[in-house]
């Protein structure tokens, strides 16, 4: 790590308060990341079985955050801060789309969980990789729904879409330091 540099490489580095002693930092920086790549796990699984994401689930991703931010180089609350605000811009935009019904309650909160995750240019990284993944899934989902020749409309488990973008993006730390 480069002088002020936080744990994780997403932006705030030139912030030097640490919340925690540095062992117990580093432990739940990558608990909280392991943690949240099981979550992730859990939710490709429910919604390719149910078409569901429990809300259990949207609020231990939410909650991690917190715990992922308190671990990082940063000031907390002004961390936390920037974060929420994040979030509830997710909640705004990602909101209309699930009034005109292009989305589903529990893709709308998985998404407001993972804007506390993650800083702006990384979001938006993680945006085009759901966008990415989601291109597939859907395209799967259409197939699937023809072939079985089922009545209504497709129901895209898009929560598959979202949980990889946030694992490709949030997983960048976990990669990069095995490779270097």
């Amino acid at each position: 790590m480069r002088g002020g540099e936080s744990l994780g490489g997403h932006g705030y580095g030139f912030f030097n308060l640490r919340v925690y002693p540095r062992r117990m930092q580093t432990f739940i920086y990558w608990g909280a990341l392991a943690a949240l790549m099981i979550l992730l796990g859990w939710t490709v699984f429910s919604d390719l079985k149910a078409r569901r994401i429990p809300n259990w689930l949207n609020a231990a991703v939410a909650i991690l955050a917190f715990a992922y931010w308190g671990a990082q180089d940063v000031p907390f609350w002004k961390a936390m801060g920037v974060q929420i605000a994040l979030a509830a811009g997710v909640a705004v935009i990602f909101g209309l789309l699930w009034l005109r019904g292009w989305m589903g309650g529990g893709d709308l909160k998985l998404q407001i969980a993972l804007a506390l995750w993650l800083p702006f240019i990384p979001l938006m990284e993680m945006l085009v990789w759901v966008s990415i993944a989601g291109l597939f899934v859907t395209l799967v989902g259409w197939a699937e729904h023809r072939l079985r020749r089922r009545p209504g409309r497709v129901r895209i488990p898009y929560g598959v879409a979202i949980a990889v973008g946030a694992a490709i993006v949030l997983g960048e730390p976990i990669i990069n330091r095995f490779s270097a």
